[in-house]
């Protein structure tokens, strides 16, 4: 879904069973074309999707235009018309979230946000019907009376049995769900006050990018409604089969919006359309990832990953030319983007320059950081060091032209063991020795990396790693003056005017460094 050549098409191609086919044979539900700004050649928005299947089937991706562009962008890249779905306009606050949503018909929906840009409000207009939701804090309320709030493992329904918001006379009865490794919601199920029987509220299955399967099967959607006085006493509530129901949580926890037709789940600082795989406005942390598509949906793959609001990341600053500068520097930032830890690294290779070439100088391109393993303990200490090294999983760049793999960020070379002792002490003058393409860095660093990384995952539960991005946007000149007893100097730094007195100290730093060690090693 990133941009593609002209003669290439992005294909989703989902089956399913459908009542129309005589023989009941699978038939094809969507089979998209999708068409990018500039003739598909240097753009990632998409300006048309076409469905050449949609003849059997009105379920998934709704194909409402045809002949022309579906979508329109402003300035920042949020989509502002959707034709498909009769979107005439988009107008976004200065955070890129969506204030009002114009449909053809005249129907709107609005929202407001806090100044951290949190939803406090949505409001749907539809002809001469006003319907508002107001969230506190995950409690959620429809027309100022409060409907559920959440738990650890589901939800608390809230009925009121009086159907008064001056006097609701509230019930309260426990939901559980049963979610996946994604956290999508497969099953809600409750206990029946009046039988002691369980009962399956809802059940959902997904295709990978978040559609949902046709409901099949005997189960049909239930909440809790007030029990009639013929069948009671009135003072209760029971489960019951209704069209739709308050709570509308489902793919990756996510709330999904599906007034009016418009069928997107919100993730808090992005909405995302799952018949597409597409997001409809900007990454607050686009620069981040520069190396992706800012609409593409956890980097195309949704089987293993889910959007969160965001990631420690790893930045790696390089020169091109290793022979000439062989070191740089690592930066880490936290899922806001704020910086928490800088460092030293090498980048030099042991087996030379090719960087297409094993054991030579580290690849450039983007690393993944798997969520459940991160760390890598054990092998040799004496070419990894004592501490943990960061386990990175190629995704783009040289790193995946080259075929090469097992690159980490690790320490190293810099204890000795004594065999009367049969201890590791650390050297008296510790050095960064070359690599077999990994990036080696002090072990006091990799302990405080690791520390650091830990207690941001363990204070915020939505903090997970992210990516390792490595990038050679440091440059040095050499130009020989007219003495030939001297060189003159002349550096030249690609970064950021307010960061610019700091690098110029930790470059010449470098060179000092560089002029004195041009030793081999090992890992």
């Amino acid at each position: 879904m990133n941009k593609m050549k002209s003669n290439l098409r992005v294909v989703f191609l989902f089956l399913e069973y459908l009542k129309s086919d005589a023989f009941n044979n699978p038939v094809d539900m969507d089979n998209l074309t999708y068409t990018y700004q500039n003739g598909n050649t240097n753009s990632n928005r998409l300006m048309r999707v076409e469905d050449s299947t949609s003849v059997y089937d009105n379920n998934g991706f709704q194909n409402g235009n045809s002949g022309t562009d579906d979508y329109a962008y402003d300035a920042n890249g949020n989509m502002t018309e959707d034709k498909n779905k009769g979107i005439t306009n988009i107008t976004y606050n200065y955070l890129n979230l969506p204030q009002q949503i114009t449909f053809a018909d005249g129907n709107t929906i609005e929202y407001l946000y806090n100044a951290l840009g949190v939803k406090l409000q949505k409001e749907l207009m539809e002809g001469n019907n006003i319907k508002r939701v107001d969230y506190l804090d995950g409690f959620q309320y429809v027309g100022g009376m409060l409907n559920f709030f959440p738990t650890e493992e589901g939800y608390v329904r809230a009925t009121s049995i009086t159907d008064d918001p001056a006097d609701p006379q509230l019930v309260f009865n426990y939901v559980y769900n049963y979610t996946d490794h994604l956290g999508n919601i497969r099953l809600s199920y409750t206990k029946d006050p009046a039988t002691n029987e369980l009962k399956i509220m809802e059940e959902n299955n997904y295709y990978p990018f978040g559609l949902r399967h046709k409901v099949y099967g005997s189960v049909l959607k239930q909440d809790y409604l007030k029990e009639e006085e013929a069948n009671g006493n009135g003072n209760e509530a029971r489960p019951g089969i209704v069209i739709e129901s308050p709570y509308n949580y489902k793919y990756n926890g996510k709330e999904f919006q599906d007034e009016l037709g418009l069928n997107l789940y919100d993730y808090g600082f992005r909405n995302y359309d799952p018949a597409l795989g597409r997001w409809m406005n900007m990454d607050p942390l686009a620069e981040n990832y520069f190396s992706y598509s800012s609409y593409v949906y956890v980097r195309n793959n949704p089987v293993l990953r889910v959007d969160k609001l965001g990631m420690w990341d790893v930045t790696v600053h390089l020169y091109n030319d290793r022979k000439q500068q062989g070191y740089g520097i690592a930066i880490v930032t936290d899922r806001n983007g704020k910086e928490v830890y800088r460092f030293i690294v090498r980048a030099e290779g042991a087996a030379g320059r090719d960087r297409m070439q094993r054991n030579s100088d580290t690849p450039l391109g983007v690393y993944d950081i798997p969520d459940d393993n991160p760390w890598i303990t054990g092998g040799s200490r004496q070419s990894y060091g004592p501490n943990a090294r960061l386990n990175m999983s190629p995704e783009s760049g040289e790193i995946v032209d080259s075929g090469r793999d097992q690159i980490r960020i690790h320490g190293g070379r810099q204890e000795v063991y004594n065999k009367k002792t049969k201890k590791w002490e650390a050297v008296s003058n510790p050095q960064l020795k070359k690599t077999f393409g990994c990036l080696r860095t002090y072990d006091s660093d990799m302990v405080t990396f690791k520390q650091i990384t830990d207690n941001l995952q363990a204070n915020d539960s939505e903090e997970i790693p992210g990516q390792v991005t490595i990038i050679d946007d440091l440059e040095k000149r050499v130009t020989p003056a007219s003495d030939d007893n001297t060189v003159e100097v002349e550096i030249t730094y690609q970064v950021p005017a307010a960061e610019l007195e700091y690098w110029q100290h930790f470059v010449n730093n470098l060179l000092n460094m560089n002029n004195n060690n041009n030793e081999n090693g090992g890992q």
